[in-house]
């Protein structure tokens, strides 16, 4: 079962390779999936069993991190700060680095082709989560208040930000302590925000 995982990662990240590399060149509206699977070299069958469409392949990266920080989150310990739990939540994403230097550029030089990239992008059900999870630690309802979004959308931003310097850099260093010294930069400010959530009252899922 694991060399089954294995392989199939394989594949999914030659066929991302090939992509990203003609998006880069050409832009996602001059490249077939025809050339996206010649490229790979593997069958437009194959290139269908993993991506639906040819978007997906920029996605499925960022989709993967998301769910990797809602999961960091849900496992942070239930006192800590809104805005301090988010944080560490994405250093310990950031933290298991970048083991291909190559996808990441790619990555990046792609991401800046799409208008309006953010990271309801990639899956807009997992972001809401996430900030789901925010407004239970600030005690806020998250359909009427939007600190959370706030928080998770700047903070993934600011992640983000950090990580393309870290690359522009030639990634030298160590990625998270770049990405945890720009978070450092909003925590000051969010955690203003959560103690007036304190001062005026609270909210709890349960509420919903």
């Amino acid at each position: 079962m694991a060399d089954r995982a294995g392989q199939r990662r394989r594949v999914e990240t030659d066929i991302e390779r090939a992509a990203l590399r003609l998006f880069a060149e050409r832009g996602l509206d001059g490249v077939t999936v025809d050339e996206i699977a010649a490229a790979a070299g593997v069958s437009t069958r194959t290139f269908f069993r993993y991506f639906p469409f040819k978007i997906d392949v920029v996605l499925a990266y960022y989709r993967r991190r998301q769910v990797q920080v809602l999961e960091a989150l849900s496992r942070r310990p239930p006192h800590e700060p809104a805005f301090s739990a988010l944080k560490n939540a994405l250093l310990t994403v950031v933290s298991e680095g970048e083991d291909d230097a190559e996808l990441a550029r790619l990555r990046q030089r792609v991401r800046a082709l799409i208008p309006g990239w953010a990271m309801g992008s990639a899956s807009a059900t997992t972001r809401d989560e996430i900030a789901h999870l925010v407004a239970v630690r600030l005690g806020v309802d998250p359909t009427t208040d939007v600190r959370p979004y706030v928080f998770v959308d700047s903070a993934v931003a600011t992640a983000n930000a950090a990580h393309d310097l870290w690359l522009a850099g030639g990634c030298h260093g160590d990625v998270a302590t770049v990405v945890a010294e720009a978070l450092e930069m909003l925590e000051v400010g969010f955690s203003a925000a959560s103690a007036d959530v304190r001062r005026h009252g609270s909210w709890t899922a349960s509420s919903v």
